[in-house]
């Protein structure tokens, strides 16, 4: 274990006031949006399947009219909302904390790659107000569930290789499987469970133990929805049907500019970020997860909201460490 827990984590206090200002923001996007309503498409689907889940027990053999869509999202909308998905005020709340969350979770991160608790808190405050989280998190769409769980397994991951840690290589494998199960586009990050093997901190039976530990739990929880799939659709689907619908979704001109000038301020902070990281393992990772989900969208789907849950993290996290660097004159973080 590099360093305590407590000395890479956010203190209570600051957590309680990152999530405190993360969930202002995110209820003040629903707000502006509009409390009584949908605004993405989407949602009517995610709602009838949780609807359906909640009365038989069963997921519909379709969500859409040729298709269906992962079980992760309308299974969190039929438990949270205690069997009524059609609450619309219920739905978008729960969606708002779960993106507040996902906050918290990535400040942890932060800290923990850069030893550094101004550069994770740097992170969880961008996260805290980048736009296309507050608006993800504002609607009822699967994205604020697949960022909490995909953060929460590259945590845990980060843990287990620390401490060492089989357990929480496990909670790992688990919690990538439940996004997989969100989202199918975490499928292609699995290979990365395998990470272990690379930390020559530890010998290789301890190496082999905590990715062994990762890809098990990943198995176990991803396994028993493959096979449901195989048993009734006679195929190989290990988490929906729905992958490669769409090649292009367009966007209006202001959405491009917009988030062409996010990005761009946040590439800049993060290229400061990875340069200046010590954690050269973890900076693999993270090229990995860029280079990955970017050839997993433009093989099925390149809408841009399909690319923020992967790629804002991974900027964020650098560009906070970047900012942290600049702020303390180029310092380390």
């Amino acid at each position: 274990m590099l360093e305590s827990d407590a000395a890479l984590s956010p203190p209570r206090r600051e957590k309680l006031v990152l999530f405190a200002v993360a969930l202002a923001a995110r209820l003040a996007a629903l707000e502006g949006l509009g409390v009584h309503r949908w605004r993405f498409g989407d949602a009517t689907a995610y709602v009838r399947a949780a609807r359906a889940l909640w009365r038989t027990g069963s997921y519909p053999p379709y969500t859409d009219l040729f298709l269906f869509r992962p079980p992760g999202y309308p299974a969190f909308l039929a438990l949270s909302t205690w069997g009524h998905p059609e609450w619309i005020v219920f739905d978008r709340v729960a969606n708002a904390v779960l993106g507040s969350a996902a906050v918290l979770v990535l400040a942890s991160l932060g800290g923990r790659i850069f030893h550094s608790r101004r550069a994770g808190l740097v992170a969880g405050g961008l996260a805290a107000l980048d736009p296309a989280f507050l608006l993800f998190s504002a609607d009822v769409q699967s994205e604020p569930l697949f960022l909490l769980l995909g953060l929460a397994s590259m945590f845990l991951l980060l843990v287990a290789v620390d401490r060492p840690s089989s357990g929480c290589g496990l909670l790992s494998g688990m919690a990538l499987a439940l996004a997989a199960l969100t989202r199918p586009s975490a499928l292609v990050l699995a290979p990365l469970l395998s990470a272990p093997l690379f930390d020559r901190r530890f010998p290789p039976p301890i190496r082999r133990v905590l990715a062994g530990s990762a890809l098990f739990g990943f198995c176990v929880v991803l396994a028993p929805w493959t096979i449901r799939n195989a048993i009734r659709y006679r195929a190989w689907i290990p988490s929906s049907d729905g992958n490669g619908l769409v090649f292009y979704q367009g966007h209006s001109d202001w959405v491009v500019v917009v988030s062409a000038a996010w990005y761009a301020s946040l590439a800049l902070f993060a290229l400061r970020g990875f340069g200046g990281a010590r954690r050269r393992g973890v900076r693999f990772v993270a090229i990995a997860v860029l280079v990955l989900s970017l050839l997993v969208h433009v093989a099925t789907l390149v809408s841009f909201r399909y690319r923020a849950v992967y790629w804002d993290p991974a900027l964020i996290l650098y560009a906070g460490a970047g900012i942290s660097r600049v702020v303390a004159h180029g310092g380390p973080a």
